[in-house]
């Protein structure tokens, strides 16, 4: 389940953020409100609020810039990513603790795969995860206690074929740079799927 809410600045245009205290102030045509293009998150913009003014951005880190010039005067996305953020600039972010809405976040096929079984093994996968506890684990120690080490997860030698697989590479803590190599929690729930059914992956970072 992702947990979407809204945050605004503290720095730039000061007196109006203090202004915009609650999920009722956004709701307003003079307030402009930032989304990921094509984004599980960009709906609720829409739905929340009707009477508000909306933009799109391609990056995560294009609307933290939106937001800090003033370009917009709040954004919606998930949760873990924003409180990602405000850990890593303290005092540059605030968030409006009232949630927006709530959506799932999933992983998603392409219908042009040349691997017909990928859908299926995806499912069994994640279900199995799920029972065994393994992806609570996962959510704990990214999501929640902010671990950052990948774990060691081995490369099949014999691989019966390469995934190419596209991320954002700069949404902590699913998937972003640190020291030069892409990690997080989505990183390391690929590489245990395609360890577990015998594939190698390549990543293509992606405006996403």
């Amino acid at each position: 389940i992702l947990i979407v809410t809204v945050i605004l600045t503290g720095c730039s245009k000061e007196s109006r953020a203090k202004k915009l205290a609650t999920l009722d102030d956004l709701n307003d045509p003079s307030v402009t409100i930032g989304g990921l293009t094509g984004s599980v998150h960009e709906p609720f913009i829409a739905q929340v609020f009707p009477r508000a003014r909306e933009k799109q951005f391609n990056t995560f880190s294009e609307m933290i810039t939106a937001l800090e010039s003033g370009e917009i005067d709040a954004f919606v996305h998930a949760k873990d990513n924003i409180l990602s953020a405000m850990e890593e600039t303290p005092g540059r972010l605030r968030m409006i603790d009232e949630p927006v809405g709530e959506a799932m976040a999933g992983m998603a096929v392409s219908p042009r795969t040349k691997y017909p079984e990928l859908k299926s093994q995806l499912n069994a996968f994640l279900k199995e995860m799920k029972e065994s506890g393994e992806l609570d684990e996962m959510h704990q120690r990214w999501m929640v206690d902010g671990r950052t080490e990948m774990p060691d997860i081995p490369v099949s030698e014999d691989p019966v074929g390469i995934l190419i697989v596209g991320t954002s590479g700069e949404l902590v803590p699913n998937s972003y740079y640190q020291d030069g190599e892409l990690v997080g929690h989505d990183i390391e729930l690929t590489l245990r799927f395609a360890n577990k059914y015998n594939y190698t992956v390549e990543f293509r970072p992606e405006r996403i």
